[in-house]
């Protein structure tokens, strides 16, 4: 395994008599996404039953071996495996990919750096760029972000300028990335990449392009383009001209003449029509009457919009509540995005959401309350998710309700005529609403035969106080004791049995006797 792995842990129970109640436990020094607890309602005689479990392993797991402890244990046994895995070192430059491209010397420079995100947290990446080669452009400092979706990729754009000393050649620059996970169980990692940058000869003319904001496809965008000149020897009597070009279009004014070129700096609105690194084409006319045509490069990234839901519990039960909480990120800033949710459930909270903007570097949260009726099949139910006009569709699971019911008397023995008394404790493994509780036997029930819940939350069970008069002439054995929650029925058993009398000092009245009298004869057996 290696720093950011996902490990899938397959856990077998098999037993050589049926038991109930089985719970397995994964204890794990790396987070354990799924499975971590799991509850076997009843496991059979010679069945194997197969348990699922993921852990993540931090993108900061230092190499060596790691135990992973999985437990299985009743009320009454335990039985327990270890797994050892060893992480091993990881180069994680891999997950930084620069694509330079050739550049002159005095050039501003707008270098797409691709990252990975390996684990299945969502991601948030920062990289810098830094060297002898590396100047900062403008105000701006040689960093971008980006939030990278579990298992997947994002792009980023350093923007800074390359001296307008190099000479033609291949120049060394130092890329440092820091990798941090939003939910914290991915770990963070800070690592440091070189990377070449080529610079090539025959420019004399720098210019550099920077968009108000990131750019929209088809909407009218405000660029700042810087010119400067490459060469040693100013230029006089310039005019500069921005042109249209493939993948843009200038819509403002775009000739400006200055005697002297120093720094110029010519805003201009422009219409982007394809997405990547687009070249915005300036014509530069100087006093010698020659024209060059230079280049300034604006990337136009790719709009998505990301949406993950994560459900709580992760599988729902008829009658209760659960909740779902949505992620959604993006790459670029939007306004007024709209959230629609649909299930075929009742939502109680966060149906219709307006989100008056979303940024690249800050990911919504939506929670959402639903309600899952006591008539609900198992099976699996689509929750649709509509998020700024892209439609996402998530699958939850509603299983059949495996309360959690005891049914103790003590003492467990009882007798013809007696009472016994017991306690009744109904636990839920999720919050549940408007429980019937109903309790069946053929013996006499001298206390409540039905309880009304309306509210049980997951880890607070429900308590009642059970009495039962045995009848004087019921016979020995064991009796049933149903009790039904919400329809599905748990069978309990009280023992009767047949009452034991022990005779000891019998006294004769009189105890003398006259001779000739009649007399009262005592056998015992």
């Amino acid at each position: 395994m290696y720093p950011g792995s996902l490990i899938q842990l397959y856990i077998t129970l098999v037993s050589a008599q049926p038991l109930t109640n089985v719970y397995i436990d994964i204890d794990s020094p790396f987070k354990v996404v799924t499975g971590s607890t799991v509850q076997i309602q009843q496991l059979s005689a010679g069945v194997p039953y197969t348990a699922v479990a993921a852990v993540q392993v931090p993108l900061d797991a230092r190499p060596g071996y790691y135990r992973i402890r999985a437990v299985a244990y009743t009320f009454l046994r335990s039985a327990e495996a270890t797994l050892d895995v060893e992480v091993l070192p990881f180069d994680f430059s891999a997950l930084a990919v620069a694509r330079p491209s050739a550049y002159v010397a005095g050039q501003s420079v707008q270098l797409p750096v691709l990252l990975f995100n390996p684990t299945v947290d969502y991601v948030k990446a920062k990289a810098s760029i830094s060297g002898g080669v590396v100047s900062q452009f403008l105000n701006a400092t040689p960093t971008c972000d980006a939030t990278i979706p579990p298992r997947s990729n994002a792009t980023c754009v350093l923007n800074f300028v390359l001296p307008a000393s190099l000479k033609p050649g291949f120049y060394n620059a130092t890329l440092t990335v820091t990798l941090n996970g939003v939910s914290g169980y991915a770990g963070s990692i800070v690592f440091n990449k070189t990377i070449q940058l080529p610079v090539v000869s025959g420019a004399d003319i720098n210019i550099a392009a920077t968009p108000a904001q990131p750019p929209v496809l088809g909407t009218p965008t405000m660029v700042t383009l810087l010119i400067t000149p490459g060469g040693a020897a100013p230029l006089q009597n310039v005019t500069v001209r921005v042109l249209d070009g493939e993948g843009v279009r200038i819509l403002s004014e775009n000739t400006v003449k200055t005697p002297l070129l120093t720094q110029l700096q010519i805003p201009v609105q422009a219409v982007f029509t394809a997405y990547g690194v687009v070249r915005v084409p300036v014509e530069i006319c100087y006093s010698t009457g020659a024209c060059i045509v230079r280049y300034a490069e604006v990337y136009v990234p790719r709009p998505w919009i990301s949406v993950n839901a994560y459900f709580n519990p992760p599988q729902v039960y008829p009658g209760s509540l659960a909740q779902v909480t949505l992620v959604v990120a993006t790459n670029y800033t939007m306004a007024g995005v709209n959230i629609r949710v649909k299930t075929p459930f009742r939502i109680l909270t966060g149906a219709s959401t307006e989100l008056p903007a979303i940024t690249p570097q800050t990911p919504i949260t939506v929670n959402i309350v639903m309600e899952i009726p006591k008539e609900a099949q198992p099976g699996l139910y689509p929750l649709e998710v509509s998020a700024g006009g892209v439609n996402y569709t998530f699958y939850y699971e509603v299983v059949r309700p495996d309360f959690n019911v005891l049914l103790i008397f003590n003492p467990p023995l009882s007798y013809p005529g007696g009472l016994a008394s017991g306690t009744l404790t109904v636990a839920a493994p999720f919050t549940a609403k408007n429980l019937a509780i109903s309790i069946y036997t053929p013996l006499i029930l001298a206390s409540p035969g039905e309880y009304k819940v309306p509210y049980l939350p997951q880890g607070q069970p429900f308590t009642a106080y059970v009495t039962v008069q045995v009848p004087s002439n019921a016979s020995a054995g064991r009796y049933p004791m149903v009790v039904s929650v919400n329809g599905v029925n748990y069978t309990f058993y009280l023992s009767v049995s047949r009452p034991e009398v022990a005779i000891q000092n019998i006294v004769v009245t009189p105890p003398r006797l006259l001779e000739g009298a009649s007399m009262a004869q005592l056998w015992s057996k």
